[in-house]
């Protein structure tokens, strides 16, 4: 990974979110195909890793969107993804900030989804 998470951009459109990572290559999710948000707090572990990485979720593995916390333009997805998806878990955003511990987060999932979602090895941000 990049030592500068800022260096990964993401945004959104009427498609849906997007993450442009420092080589130029490019993740995006359609807002129709998201079944879950989540954060992975790393607990300080790897100096290396970031703190906080975020994983917008597609569906069937086809698509998702993984960026660092930093990222330039987290905070405006962050706003999207609160308004765009009902019964978001601004509070688990708040608590996931503040963790000191390897963990993650679920901060949305979509009603009924089941396992059918990617793999946590299949997201990785290098």
């Amino acid at each position: 990974m990049s030592q500068n998470e800022n260096e990964y951009i993401v945004a959104f459109d009427d498609s849906g979110p997007y993450c442009t990572r420092p080589d130029g290559s490019e993740e995006r999710v359609n807002w129709s195909d998201i079944v879950k948000v989540t954060i992975e707090a790393t607990g300080g572990e790897n100096e290396e890793a970031p703190a906080h990485v975020w994983i917008v979720w597609g569906r069937d593995n086809a698509s998702g969107c993984v960026y660092p916390g930093a990222a330039t333009g987290a905070e405006l997805l962050l706003l999207e993804l609160k308004n765009r998806l009902d019964k978001f878990d601004v509070g688990a955003v708040g608590e996931a900030m503040k963790s000191q511990e390897n963990q993650t987060w679920l901060l949305w999932q979509e009603p009924g989804a089941g396992t059918n979602t990617p793999e946590d090895e299949d997201r990785v941000v290098n």
